[in-house]
């Protein structure tokens, strides 16, 4: 089995272990489904983000954002552990959905004060984009060393 086979089998076995969740109709049911499963499901979610499926990718980060705070709280740790992963590059670009929210764009922004951070790609990109709501003015004296 190839990788790339083996890709579709895990991201279909994904769906069809959930399909009355995600084909039922009501994103409020799926989210109450994984909103009752805690910690283990924003996981399982998140283990969705980055598989190739860009449709279920965006499902998934709108199912996060709507989990709210607990999903942040999970995303922002994920985001901030070492080593650096993938894991940490999945964490950065769902929290783009959180971009508007203060401690995630000043976490992004701490992080990307770090010279060894910026040479991190994709990593620092999807950090990048979560600062776009901090003001350039405020931000830009700190990069100039």
């Amino acid at each position: 089995m190839t990788e790339e086979s083996s890709l579709t089998s895990e991201i279909d076995h994904t769906i069809l272990m959930h399909r009355e969740i995600h084909f039922g109709g009501s994103f409020a049911v799926m989210l109450d489904y994984y909103a009752k499963r805690g910690k283990r499901a924003m996981f399982s979610l998140f283990e969705i983000i980055g598989k190739g499926d860009f449709f279920d990718e965006d499902i998934v980060i709108n199912a996060l954002k709507q989990i709210g705070d607990p999903a942040k709280k999970f995303l922002l740790t994920i985001l901030k552990s070492t080593p650096i992963t993938f894991d940490n590059e999945r964490a950065a670009v769902a929290l783009i959905a959180f971009k508007e929210d203060p401690e995630v764009s000043k976490t992004c922004l701490n992080m990307l004060l770090n010279p060894e951070m910026r040479q991190q790609s994709p990593l620092a990109t999807y950090l990048t984009i979560t600062c776009e709501g901090l003001l350039i003015s405020k931000i830009a004296p700190l990069f100039s060393h």
